[in-house]
């Protein structure tokens, strides 16, 4: 399976040691500890890792939706680190952390290729997609950074909330992400995928995150929310963003929900408006070209906008849902 996904341009990230394999995490506790990998068989585990998935050229994921609660727990991340840093010194490595979670240990930090962070699917953080990418980009060393697990499409809310993540809710975790640091990629989860599930299979509702039974696999392929995340990409392509630097300081008394960021290495911007309102920017933009895309249906449009004292007034547009704005600064 490694060998066609492959085949077909996925690079591939593979978990190491997924949580509840390691003492002392919340997930091996939720377990009673019965599945922790003794350490008499970690290093044979990790070797045999290497020699069968080394010639993908993967992404390590050393840790699966981990916290660092005790000592111990860490240490055996560590030793995992320094081994693959050992035998695979040619592949990237770095951490799955815990939803909502931003604590990873200075000592782990000095083995991470990039920063991954998980938003999560809690209704009650709506703000994590856009907080935890400001917090991660603040820190030294600056590296890539990734939500790695934002709300995904038609899941539940956790902790027996009623209701479930829509379209909308998983491209506004996507774009407020990539604006305020987060700018390195960006995941899409369809709830059903990950368990397969099928007509016939059982969830686990109770325990955990409890989230709401999933849709059957057949039907989450079909998500409209994956072709949001393709049109990031075509768009990232087509206007050759390699890296985005947040600047919220341009906006004026704006939510913090609205994500601005400039495109690095030029003068042109992204801004991203969850909700329909007037929006004050810093700086004259009478001369630039502004297009306006509504991301509910891609519609490429031509924003109102007026310029007064040097600041920039977006005024309401006609969209219904949510919008990007695309301003472009002639040299």
């Amino acid at each position: 399976l490694c060998k066609i996904a492959d085949e077909k341009g996925f690079t591939l990230a593979l978990v190491v040691l997924w949580s509840n394999y390691v003492a002392g995490t919340w997930a091996s506790q939720l377990d009673k500890e019965r599945n922790v990998l003794p350490e008499d068989c970690r290093q044979a585990y990790y070797q045999k890792v290497i020699a069968t998935f080394d010639a993908f050229h993967p992404i390590y994921f050393i840790g699966g939706d981990t916290d660092f609660p005790t000592q111990p727990t860490i240490d055996t991340y560590l030793e995992a680190f320094v081994f693959f840093e050992k035998h695979s010194p040619n592949t990237l490595k770095t951490i799955h952390i815990k939803g909502r979670f931003e604590e990873i240990p200075a000592t782990i930090v000095e083995h991470l290729d990039l920063f991954l962070y998980q938003s999560g699917h809690n209704s009650a953080f709506l703000n994590m997609p856009y907080y935890l990418a400001e917090r991660f980009y603040q820190r030294q060393p600056q590296l890539p950074i990734i939500n790695s697990e934002p709300c995904y499409e038609q899941m539940g809310y956790a902790r027996h909330v009623y209701g479930r993540f829509g379209q909308k809710d998983v491209r506004k975790a996507a774009w407020q992400s990539l604006l305020a640091g987060g700018s390195a990629g960006i995941t899409y989860g369809a709830h059903g995928i990950w368990s397969w599930q099928t007509s016939t299979a059982t969830f686990a509702e109770e325990i955990g995150e409890a989230f709401d039974r999933p849709m059957i696999w057949p039907e989450a392929l079909s998500f409209p929310g994956a072709d949001d995340y393709g049109f990031i990409k075509q768009l990232f392509e087509l206007l050759n963003i390699q890296e985005l630097v947040p600047c919220q300081e341009r906006l004026i008394d704006a939510d913090e929900q609205i994500r601005m960021a400039a495109i690095a290495g030029r003068k042109d911007a992204l801004l991203y408006l969850p909700s329909n309102t007037t929006v004050r920017l810093q700086g004259d933009l009478s001369t630039a070209t502004v297009t306006l895309i509504d991301l509910n249906t891609n519609r490429f449009l031509k924003p109102k906008l007026t310029v007064t004292d040097g600041i920039t007034v977006f005024h309401p547009h006609n969209c219904h849902e949510d919008v990007l704005f695309v301003i472009q600064i002639k040299e």
